[in-house]
């Protein structure tokens, strides 16, 4: 079973028949998604413990069955619970040792910092398939996430970029200008918020690019007043989200790690100076008119910053009182959909073309012209 893993399924699970993987990624993807694995688990190595653990949980059991005596129903359930909560503790300190070994071992500096992040942006890949809460992926997209969650190129892509027509690779994907798949990629996470906020509350209460309202000092001289600083738009209000009777401005940001100005540096000290940098900018206008601003800032693979967290967590305890669901699923939803749509659109930054059909366009319009229309607008 083990060298059916390692020669068969998981080449099969990158879609690459002939990949031969090293000792250092089986054992990493043994781990579970918390620990950067897969939990793809290594029978030879987990056979051994879950016997041990099974051993532990039936010890009373066994026993009353030898001896003839009484079964104490409370006393086997309570040195079961005991057995799975010490390996459980046991298993977590093991993997987190593991992983350790498994990034001190590697001389990649890229794949230690991608794998590092990958302990927090695994919940995408521990959610089932179901249509009706749009929680799937196609075959391309689940290995280009995959492949990149593992610090690997994806497969199959283009020589070159058509947008500027420098060499294709997914940190260019990430930050190339040409196609408009940045902002794309953060309208598909405003459209998922947005989604989430109306099933926390309602529609009425969720609204689209609110405007942030500016003010300026009031004096009697006329050439004193200070201008007013362009209107700024947030991305989605909500009513009664941090407390009643006020609205919340959400503003959504998604940065690249990858990114050289980035890579030496810490993810979460990255994600903290995106939030203070938004709050800077748009706190305090927000304050005088009686408003809450919470910046949401993700990393491209899905590491959320410490206010996201925050208000993933409130709209996850909105949702499961509505809905009367476990609070730990419901956050576990909200984390995967959020992934799972930042998986789409690397997946599309990478693959579609960049380069507009301008021709196209230039015959409709030479087609209309010769007809005598007349185009307004665009």
């Amino acid at each position: 079973m083990e060298k059916a893993l390692r020669t068969v399924f998981l080449p099969r699970l990158f879609h690459v028949p002939d990949l031969v993987l090293n000792d250092r990624y089986c054992s990493l993807l043994a781990l579970p998604t918390c620990s950067g694995g897969l939990r793809i688990r290594n029978p030879l190595w987990y056979g051994p413990e879950c016997h041990a653990v099974s051993m532990g949980c039936t010890a009373a059991l066994v026993a009353s069955l030898h001896n003839g005596k009484s079964f104490d129903l409370l006393g086997y359930k309570k040195a079961r619970r005991d057995s799975l909560r010490e390996s459980r503790k046991a298993a977590l300190e093991c993997h987190e040792s593991e992983f350790e070994q498994i990034l001190t071992a590697s001389n990649d500096a890229n794949f230690k910092r991608i794998v590092k992040r990958a302990q927090h942006t695994g919940s995408w890949l521990t959610t089932s398939p179901f249509l009706a809460t749009d929680a799937t992926l196609s075959a391309v997209e689940f290995v280009d996430g995959l492949r990149l969650r593992y610090a690997m190129e994806p497969l199959h892509v283009p020589r070159f970029c058509d947008g500027c027509g420098v060499p294709t690779s997914a940190a260019h994907a990430r930050s190339c200008r040409h196609g408009g798949y940045i902002i794309y990629r953060h309208n598909v996470l405003n459209r998922t918020w947005h989604d989430g906020c109306v099933m926390a509350t309602s529609q009425t209460q969720v609204r689209d690019e609110p405007l942030i309202h500016t003010y300026r000092a009031v004096s009697d001289d006329v050439a004193s007043i200070t201008p007013v600083p362009p209107n700024t738009r947030g991305d989605v209000a909500v009513t009664d989200f941090w407390a009643r009777g006020t609205d919340t401005i959400f503003d959504i940001q998604v940065v690249d790690l990858d990114c050289p100005s980035y890579a030496s540096k810490d993810p979460r000290k990255v994600l903290e100076g995106c939030e203070k940098t938004k709050k800077n900018k748009h706190l305090d206008n927000c304050l005088e008119g009686r408003r809450h601003f919470t910046p949401l800032v993700f990393s491209a693979d899905g590491l959320m910053g410490q206010e996201t967290q925050g208000a993933v967590k409130r709209l996850a305890s909105f949702i499961s009182e509505k809905l009367g669901s476990a609070y730990s699923a419901v956050c576990g939803f909200i984390r995967s959909r959020l992934q799972i749509a930042l998986v789409r659109t690397l997946s599309a930054s990478i693959r579609r073309p960049r380069k507009r059909l301008v021709y196209a366009s230039s015959a409709l319009a030479s087609g209309f012209s010769s007809h005598g229309l007349l185009l307004h607008g665009g």
